[in-house]
């Protein structure tokens, strides 16, 4: 009789699971909640073209100023939600339940159920251009169906609630669920409470949650709004120095943010991974994105190609494989500073503590999947099944990514060749939008995929030694949020 006994590939695939998520999976919960509430306020709450008739009932309502304050005060509400989430993520002190509740539900609840009532009577009012009067054949089923149906942003908002008041419901009941988030893997997790790791945390919270890009979107406005003015009036080639200007600007105040964070003990390991790799190595950091862009660019010309031969030969020219290949723009010269500050805050301190304490392999998904967290509020106007799809890649992707990114940092001891890499992968994706097919950006995923693998294969990294100094995991700092 054949055995079914897991084999040992599949023994180490749950062990690996296990090992980087949560010790308690009410957490993911709570964790997935956060996310919902990070990018619901940036999606569809109104409908819009689609529903002419409703548009212009919201259009000329008596209070559209009313209307667009709510909006806003209900996106604060949520910006609140999400960034105490992520904090108590990390620092729940005492009463995490009361806590949770407070700032992280409450707001959330408050700020869905305003909007909630605001369409309602709106809704209810029937108000049009022509004419005013009160409807009266509006069910309460049918206003209920239309606010479900009018944007992805109200579903991701109760789902999040949902997400998060199970596991405060945890919390209140006194069962195994906690806080802060600890991984699970063996059961215990190394000493984190060093001064480092705490700059770690520090780093992660103002990196993930959405009050950490306010606050540095607040220092950069006023040095913004005074250089927009003096872009009026000029030629392209003085407004392109400007932008490089801005975008100089805002990577120096998040980067001397971040070092403030990180506190001295990162600061210190920092200086030696700023060093210029040798050339060599440069050449191998450009190479790999490079090669990334182009192949499935290539591939997409040569399957068009073949189509024209065997369907419209001498009926249409030729493809061209000029009209295929990304055409970088010089502005895009500036998007090297972020890609810099991205990896003094992952590659340069989180990557360090987490392949440290947890291994190579669960520490690089880590910093990857955080590395994630600061991308989930960039959707904006999209249907819930874009979001699903849009997030799913963006974890993917940025995993993936992070991987051959981590191994250029570790491999070479410098956090130069993956900047370069990274920031050469996002001209490539900057420049081949404007040519994007369906499915180009997995196709890319997955050929980064690939490069990762064979890194990995046959240039593979040295296991560094785990820190000794271990206590159990109800006594621990969290691994991650």
């Amino acid at each position: 009789m054949a055995s079914c006994a897991p084999s040992p590939e599949m023994k180490r695939v749950a062990q690996f699971l296990r090992s980087v998520l949560p010790a308690d999976l009410f957490q993911v919960c709570f964790l997935a909640g956060i996310v919902c509430f990070t990018i619901a306020p940036h999606l569809l709450w109104w409908p819009g073209r689609q529903n002419d008739n409703w548009s212009v009932r919201l259009n000329a309502s008596p209070e559209p100023i009313g209307s667009y304050a709510l909006q806003v005060a209900a996106g604060y509400g949520f910006l609140l939600a999400s960034s105490a989430g992520y904090f108590f993520c990390l620092w729940p002190g005492k009463r995490p339940a009361w806590k949770v509740g407070l700032l992280v539900l409450l707001p959330a609840v408050l700020s869905t159920g305003a909007t909630l009532a605001k369409f309602l009577s709106i809704r209810a009012g029937g108000y049009s251009v022509l004419y005013h009067r009160r409807s009266s054949n509006l069910g309460f089923s049918r206003v209920v169906t239309e606010v479900w149906l009018a944007g992805a942003g109200m579903q991701l908002a109760v789902f999040g609630i949902f997400l998060a008041g199970v596991f405060w419901i945890r919390l209140l009941s006194g069962e195994r669920s906690r806080l802060p988030v600890t991984l699970g893997g063996d059961g215990t997790i190394p000493d984190m409470r060093q001064p480092a790791w705490e700059g770690a945390k520090r780093l992660m919270w103002f990196a993930t949650a959405p009050l950490g890009t306010v606050l540095t979107a607040l220092l950069v406005l006023p040095v913004l709004l005074l250089l927009s003015r003096a872009t009026k009036g000029l030629s392209d080639n003085e407004w392109v120095w400007m932008d490089w200007l801005q975008k100089l600007i805002a990577a120096l105040v998040a980067l001397g943010l971040a070092l403030l964070l990180a506190g001295r003990d990162n600061r210190k390991s920092l200086w030696s991974a700023c060093k210029l790799p040798e050339p060599t190595v440069i050449i191998v950091a450009a190479a790999l994105p490079v090669f990334v862009t182009l192949l499935p660019t290539v591939a997409h010309f040569l399957v068009n190609r073949a189509h024209w031969a065997a369907n419209d030969f001498g009926k249409y020219s030729p493809p061209e494989l000029l009209n295929y290949l990304p055409r970088p723009a010089i502005w895009m010269v500036g998007l090297v500073f972020g890609a810099f500050v991205e990896k003094v805050i992952f590659r340069g301190v989180l990557q360090q503590h987490f392949v440290q304490r947890y291994g190579v392999w669960p520490g690089i998904f880590l910093v990857g999947a955080v590395w994630a967290a600061i991308h989930f509020y960039s959707d904006m106007g999209l249907s819930d099944t874009e979001i699903v799809l849009r997030l799913l890649h963006r974890i993917v992707a940025c995993v993936v990514l992070g991987f051959a990114l981590s191994w250029l940092t570790l491999r070479f001891g410098s956090l130069i060749p993956a900047t370069l890499a990274h920031w050469l992968s996002n001209v490539g994706i900057f420049s081949a939008h404007e040519r994007a097919y369906p499915g180009s950006e997995w196709n890319r995923t997955l050929v980064w995929l690939l490069v990762a693998l064979v890194l990995y294969r046959f240039w593979p990294l040295p296991q560094p030694a785990r820190e000794e100094s271990r206590e159990t995991a109800a006594d621990a700092q969290p691994a991650s949020a």
